[in-house]
């Protein structure tokens, strides 16, 4: 059958790539520049919505 063949090819390739991911191995300094890069992506928005947050408390309640 058609169908069932292109399960199989499918099933096979997902099952190739799930074994590629357990060969990776990092480098010495692999996990301090993803660690490092993740604070880059998150802190700035971090910064804006505390910033938000805090104008909004100030605006409501200290003015």
């Amino acid at each position: 059958m058609k169908f069932t063949r292109k399960k199989e090819d499918i099933i096979k390739k997902e099952l190739e790539l799930i074994e590629r991911k357990r060969v990776i191995e990092f480098e010495k300094n692999d996990t301090l520049a993803l660690i490092i890069a993740a604070f880059t992506t998150i802190f700035p928005f971090l910064i804006v919505a505390l910033g938000l947050f805090v104008g909004i408390i100030w605006f409501a309640f200290l003015r």
